[in-house]
């Protein structure tokens, strides 16, 4: 029906408008980008309605990446494990790119992305091949299970405390200088991905965040991706991250890459990307500042 209506309209010489219709006319302005989301963005049934609208896309996963059938049963699970966490974004993130490149023609030259977002970007766009090969090789680590995740043991050498470990992540809705406010008398809490001026992640020990929340007047949801990432508490583990992150690399033609380790472009090679990496994942991401540079 609305495809219809927008027929009409557009025969009449009228923009279509109305729910789920998007109009302009026109050469845009500036260059596209595609920006790609991290692993925390994960949800059940994510991608249900990308797949419901483009059934051709399973076929051409099932192709490309041979675990793309045992990884899309993890698509509906109510509470996905860490690691399954970056196994469905990166799928999602493919088959994104996938639909809008090939089936809907886009032509973007600007790739970016949040966390693991800058790895989905470098795998959609060529500069790395076989994303099975990487999900697997991080697999058999004991990146989830021991380091940055499952026992912490970063954050255990961090603190030179080998107690247990209870990690919280919290995305939290308030002016960023409160944040920073809150978190600054917290040596085991840190503020780890700012979005906006008003809206960042912190993460840490549970009763560290908890006491920081206590201060901040705003509103904070509880997310369920607890990684010891994007904060100097990873710095025993970033070696060990740059080398699983150094990978044959082949800059792509007529695509610009921009990282959040420099908030700026770079052009990829095996060096520079584990470089830009290891950079996001242990420190502070301030997205903003990428966006911001990448649109001037």
């Amino acid at each position: 029906t609305r495809r219809a209506a927008a027929l009409t309209a557009l025969k009449a010489g009228e923009p279509p408008a109305g729910d789920g219709l998007f109009y302009g006319s026109g050469a845009p302005e500036g260059e596209l980008a595609f920006v790609f989301t991290g692993a925390a963005t994960a949800y059940p049934g994510v991608g249900q309605g990308m797949f419901s609208a483009f059934p051709e896309l399973g076929p051409i996963l099932t192709k490309r990446f041979s675990t793309a059938q045992d990884v899309a049963r993890l698509l509906a699970r109510d509470h996905t494990p860490e690691f399954d966490q970056p196994r469905t974004m990166t799928l999602i993130s493919q088959a994104q790119h996938i639909m809008l490149t090939e089936l809907l023609g886009l032509n973007p030259t600007i790739a970016m992305g949040l966390s693991s977002g800058e790895t989905n970007s470098l795998f959609a766009f060529g500069a790395w091949q076989n994303a099975d090969e990487l999900m697997n090789t991080i697999g058999k680590s004991t990146m989830y299970t021991d380091e940055i995740a499952g026992e912490f043991r970063t954050a255990q050498i961090a603190w030179q405390d080998e107690a247990p470990v209870t990690w919280e992540t919290w995305r939290v809705r308030a002016p960023e200088a409160d944040i920073r406010a809150a978190v600054a008398d917290e040596p085991r809490c840190d503020l780890t991905i700012v979005y906006s001026a008003a809206e960042a992640i912190i993460s840490g020990d549970a009763s560290a965040c908890q006491r920081a929340l206590k201060r901040i007047d705003g509103s904070a949801i509880r997310i369920p991706h607890d990684l010891v990432v994007h904060t100097p508490m990873m710095a025993s583990y970033a070696d060990e991250w740059r080398r699983l992150h150094h990978r044959k690399t082949k800059a792509p033609k007529g695509i610009r890459f921009y990282a959040n380790a420099i908030n700026g472009p770079y052009a990829p090679d095996a060096d520079t990307v584990a470089a830009m990496l290891t950079g996001q994942a242990t420190a502070e991401v301030n997205f903003p500042k990428t966006l911001k540079r990448a649109y001037t």
